[in-house]
Parts: C-alpha cells; structure tokens; sequence
C-alpha cells in the first residue's frame, strides 16, 4: 500500500463510528491466528533437482545409444587377393595397408620398367587395387600386358577383364576391355630445335606446290611404304598431343621408280640457264654456333624460291611409249579462294622473315580445303621452328603428317618432327619418325633417316 492509501484510510476510519469489540469477538479472532499458526508451511519443490535429473536420464540414454553401435557386429573384411606379376623384366613393389575409412584393404604395385603380364583377380568392393608408374595408374579386376620404360606407361593391352586408366595431369578416364590397347601419346616440350645437317644440306628449296607427287617434271612417284602410317586411338578427344606411329605396308609394293634428286643450285629457268637463290648469294658471315647454322639452312632453303606459290593442277597421266611425265596441265583461270589468299600473304611474310604474322596467315590457310592447306600447315611448322617456338612447331607437323599422307614433304617433315623429339630425350619417339623418313623416295631424305638412327 501506499502513504496516500493509508492517508485515505485513516480518513474514512475517522467517519465511522467507533465501537470496541466485546471480549468474545476478541477471543474468536484470537483462537483463529493461533489455529493458523500450528498449522505447518508446506515446502517448496526444488527445481534444480529437477533439472539435474533430466540431464542424467538424458546421458544415460546417450551412453547406452553408443554402447549399442559398438557393439553391433561388423562384416570381418578380408584382405586382398595378391596381384601376380609374370616376367623377369618387371620390378615390382607391393604393398597393402588400411585404408582411411577402415573398410577395406587398398593394395599397391610399382612397376619401374620392362615388360610383364598382370593378373588381378576380382576381390571386394570395398577392397581397391592399383598397379601404378611414374606417370599413369590402372584399376581393374583382369589381366594385362604392360610395357614401361624409365618407370613410365608406353602401353597397356587389356587380355580379359577390363581396365580403368588414368593418366597424371588428365581429368578423364579411359575405359579398356578385353582386346583393347592403349599407346602413350607423344607429348611435347618447348625447347630449341637442332635439325639434321644432312637433311639442312639437302632441303627441297622448291616453292610450294598442290600437284600430286610424280606429276611435275623430274620429280619421283611416291613410295607406297613411305606413305602407309597408322593413327594410334586418342585417349582424349581434346588430347592435341596425339601423333601418327608408322607401320610397316602389308601390301606387296610395285617396283619403285628411280628417283631423281633435286638439290637447289639445278634449278633452271624456260631457257635453261641456273636460277640464283638467296642461299647462293648469301655473303659469308661471322662463324656461328652448330644449331644455330643448321637451323638457319633449313629454314632459308624452305623459303628461298623465286617464283609465287600456284594454286593445284590436275596430275597427268605419263608417257608409256617414251618413259617421260607428260608437262603438268595449266589450272582453269579462276578468281583465287580464301585458302590460297592466306598461303601467299603467309608465304610472302615468311621471306620477308615477319615470322608472327607468317604463322597466323599460315594457320589461317590450313584451316581450309585441298592440298594446299597440307603445304600451308608445312611452311607453318618452317616459321615456328625458326622462330624457336619447338612445341608449336611438333603440333604442326603431327597435322601436317596426318592430313598429308601422300605429299612429297613427308620425309623432310618426319625428319624435322623426330629431331625435335630427339632432342629433349624422347629416343624411342624419335625412332618412329626417323624409320618413316629412311623409307621416303627421295635418297637424301631417306639417307639422313639411315644416318638418325645409326
């Protein structure tokens, strides 16, 4: 209550009339305060028994939850089956531990080099196996013929069975099954070139041509062994790196004709007289570094011819009564398609030594049609070696070789392409391309493909 209540009170007291209470009233009120008073309190509940309670019921429900998922029993896991290896060739390391989850066993096998044959049998899902080098890994249950060299796949023949294969630094996967081979790609590094001194000496300083070979006056047929490659099958459709491996022709051949080679000072015009290149009449200059001399050479001669590249002619037939090519047919005069546009602008810029603008208008014209876009993707693969850009220069020449299987400038190509390899430590890459190029029509080309792989 407060002071004005009271106040209020205390007034309204004053209006009322004052009568004392009798002794009885006053006795009444006095046995009721004292019948109050024996009575016991009740006493109050204690919450934080309460609380404290629940919270034991509630760890003892958690304890006996997780005594229960213990207990239960678990499936017994039984290790991996031994992966066999066969053969002498193989070094094999294999080991088997736990793996991160706990459910099974993850067994491994190292080969280092040679060739072996592996069996892994088929074991529990949750047990894994992987037979692993330096640069690739295989799963699978199946078995294998595997060949490594320097601790690196080169290939992978699945007998029975399937395998799972993944190559380092590639997201995607490939899927082998029973008869299936897989073949390393030939990657590519950027390194400076060194070309053969042999084939720098003799390149074919001829100006670009569309006409088949054996068409043209003084040239020979083409070899059909030196034209026969086979296209290994890409792991990865994006995989650029991907190269043709030449094979040996099933085929009977014809008897090969005898060629004629063409060497740069014979070159003649209408009238006969000799045609001056730019490598004849080069000055002498001061005495440079072995690679770079004969990278010179064999980009100069490349593009050292006198005349502007012409569109293809039709390949005449030859000369039965005297032995001789009849004279190449003269091209319908027609106005010059956007491939051949490119080819001269490029053509004119890599005389003219602007190499980065000579290999985009190159590019540019092999992405067209006909045989000129094989002699564009060529001269492509001329200006980016001499502009020392080597991994370029592989990719176009790996295109130039596809796209081109009978052009006169296989064998050089094959030459340029497995030097380049050769030289960043690819030996067994190289030997590919150099077997194709000791193969080739022309005796120069073929004798500085003997001489590579001496």
């Amino acid at each position: 209550m407060t002071p004005t209540t009271d106040e209020d009170l205390k007034e309204m007291g004053k209006q009322l009339p004052y009568e004392r209470p009798d002794r009885s009233r006053t006795e009444a009120v006095r046995g009721n305060l004292m019948s109050a008073a024996a009575v016991p309190e009740p006493a109050r509940p204690r919450r934080w028994l309460l609380l404290g309670s629940g919270f034991a019921a509630g760890a003892l429900c958690a304890a006996v939850a997780t005594a229960l998922l213990v207990v239960q029993p678990r499936e017994r896991v039984q290790g991996p089956e031994a992966v066999q290896v066969y053969s002498g060739t193989a070094m094999v390391k294999s080991e088997k531990w736990l793996g991160s989850t706990g459910d099974g066993f993850e067994q491994l096998v190292v080969l280092h080099s040679g060739t072996s044959r592996v069996v892994v049998p088929k074991d529990s899902p949750r047990n894994r196996t992987h037979v692993t080098t330096s640069n690739a890994d295989i799963e699978g249950p199946g078995e294998w013929e595997v060949v490594v060299e320097q601790e690196r796949l080169v290939s992978l023949k699945v007998t029975s069975g399937i395998a799972t294969l993944r190559i380092n630094g590639q997201g995607q996967r490939v899927f082998l099954s029973a008869g299936q081979t897989w073949t390393a790609p030939v990657t590519t590094a950027d390194l400076t070139p060194e070309l053969s001194p042999a084939i720098v000496a003799n390149a074919d300083s001829t100006p670009p041509s569309t006409a088949p070979r054996g068409s043209l006056p003084g040239e020979p047929m083409p070899d059909s062994a030196a034209t026969n490659a086979t296209v290994n099958p890409r792991a990865n459709a994006d995989d650029a790196s991907t190269t043709l491996k030449p094979r040996t022709s099933t085929t009977s051949p014809s008897a090969p004709r005898t060629p004629t080679p063409r060497v740069a000072s014979q070159r003649t015009t209408a009238s006969g007289a000799p045609i001056e290149t730019e490598i004849d009449r080069k000055a002498p200059t001061a005495p440079e570094s072995a690679s770079a001399q004969r990278e010179e050479r064999i980009v100069q001669t490349e593009v050292s011819a006198d005349r502007a590249p012409r569109p293809a002619v039709t390949a005449p037939s030859e000369n039965l009564s005297t032995g001789e090519p009849a004279r190449p047919a003269t091209p319908a005069t027609s106005p010059a398609s956007e491939t051949e546009r490119h080819f001269r602008a490029g053509w004119s810029l890599l005389r003219a030594n602007k190499l980065a603008d000579a290999i985009v208008e190159l590019d540019a014209a092999a992405r067209g049609e006909g045989p000129l876009a094989a002699d564009a993707r060529y001269y492509q693969a001329v200006a980016l070696i001499r502009a020392k850009r080597g991994a370029e220069a592989e990719r176009a020449l790996v295109q130039f070789l596809d796209n081109a299987p009978t052009s006169t400038r296989r064998g050089r190509a094959a030459i340029m392409l497995g030097r380049l390899i050769a030289d960043r430590g690819d030996a067994a890459g190289a030997k590919a391309w150099f077997e194709l190029a000791a193969r080739d029509a022309d005796p120069t080309v073929a004798a500085a493909g003997k001489a590579a792989l001496k």
